[in-house]
């Protein structure tokens, strides 16, 4: 069986890098680069009340969070994306989008959480506080948001059940990440050219849709619609392998039915699989499900790894000693022992070899056993 892997771009705005995802043998890069806007040919005209209808189902999401990075310093970042609104119950309104908008952990942008605020803007400008977040099982790339709103009962879009035929017209909406402080909403038009069937890391059957239906950074969670306005499928990814982009799109109906996502109470939030506690920015989450400093359980009793500079090459007796077997004779005099590959070594004095990475702690940080500093 072969193994394919696809150069992905997540379509999320404001970070600058947000990190690589592997899913089912399919690599998901996440970055954020304005892309060049592309014309199609072909798009079918679309009635002006259909496409107030698909504008009144789509809302603006911004995402601000704080905590642990992956190299164990302090961060606090935000980014913009689109959802759509897919149900109603009571005041109670659910809303689709892609996991890696509201999770800065599904992207490795962030190690733990002290915080994480998300709100949503819908069609009528009003801007809500999301009370709760709800994520895919089987780590696909989606989540379910809960807001307040009384008047949102146009708002609903109405979910496809059939498949796609290859050719139909489709339409796919958002906010592109220019859109922080203007409210501008993209609608674009093309045609399917693939859907495909992929597997989650544990099995997990789902679809994607591929398309020439521009989208832009920060349409991630928006809408791609048929052309009678039924929900398809949520703008996720741009394939950047062919010449002419495409844009590819988590078929709607393949994914979990909500009562299946995964949530937690107050004051904690989920990895996808169990439930974490918000910690202070100097502490972390303990096994018992409570926060701590790091000196007050499993760190203390480590001692920090150190980089170990103290060998040189030398001249004794007319002859030239110089690294032990193993070890690299670095441009600074010294010996290293080799990261990365085998011919290579950490240039900066301070780096640590961890896990065949060089590592730089912060200033005041100490590399520990499990690779992150403190």
């Amino acid at each position: 069986m072969k193994t394919i892997t696809s150069v992905l771009i997540g379509l999320v705005a404001g970070f600058v890098i947000l990190g690589i995802l592997t899913i089912g043998g399919i690599t998901l890069y996440y970055l954020l680069s304005e892309p060049t806007p592309t014309e199609y040919g072909g798009s079918p005209n679309i009635d002006p009340a259909l496409q107030q209808q698909i504008e009144g189902n789509v809302v603006w999401i911004k995402y601000e969070y704080g905590g642990r990075s992956n190299y164990g310093d302090y961060t606090e970042s935000s980014a913009t994306g689109s959802g759509v609104i897919t149900e109603k119950n009571g005041a109670t309104v659910y809303i689709y989008t892609n996991r890696h908008v509201i999770d800065c952990a599904y992207t490795d942008s962030c190690l733990t959480k002290s915080y994480e605020r998300v709100q949503v803007r819908t069609p009528d400008g009003k801007l809500h506080r999301v009370r709760k977040i709800h994520l895919s099982p089987h780590q696909l790339d989606a989540a379910i948001l809960e807001i307040t709103a009384l008047d949102a009962a146009k708002y609903p879009a109405i979910a496809r059940e059939s498949d796609l035929n290859i050719g139909e017209n489709v339409i796919a909406v958002g906010y592109p990440g220019y859109a922080d402080r203007f409210v501008e909403f993209s609608f674009a038009t093309g045609s399917v050219s693939a859907v495909r069937r992929l597997l989650a890391p544990d099995g997990y059957g789902f679809k994607s849709i591929e398309s020439d239906a521009y989208t832009y950074f920060g349409s991630s969670g928006g809408g791609l619609f048929d052309t009678k306005g039924q929900l398809v499928g949520l703008n996720t990814w741009i394939d950047q392998r062919a010449f002419d982009q495409k844009s590819i799109a988590l078929q709607f109906n393949s994914l979990p039915a909500r009562q299946e996502f995964l949530t937690c109470t107050e004051g904690q939030y989920s990895d996808g699989e169990t439930c974490l506690p918000y910690c202070e920015a100097n502490e972390i989450p303990l096994d018992d499900g409570t926060c701590g400093k790091p000196c007050e359980d499993f760190y203390c009793s480590m001692t920090p790894m150190r980089a170990d500079n103290s060998l040189r090459c030398i001249e004794e007796n007319g002859e030239r000693l110089c690294c032990d077997q193993g070890q690299i004779l670095g441009e600074d005099g010294y010996c290293h022992l080799p990261c990365t590959t085998a011919g290579t070594y950490c240039m900066d004095f301070d780096a640590i070899c961890y896990n065949n990475e060089c590592i730089v702690c912060p200033h005041g940080y100490e590399l520990y056993e499990d690779g992150f500093c403190y």
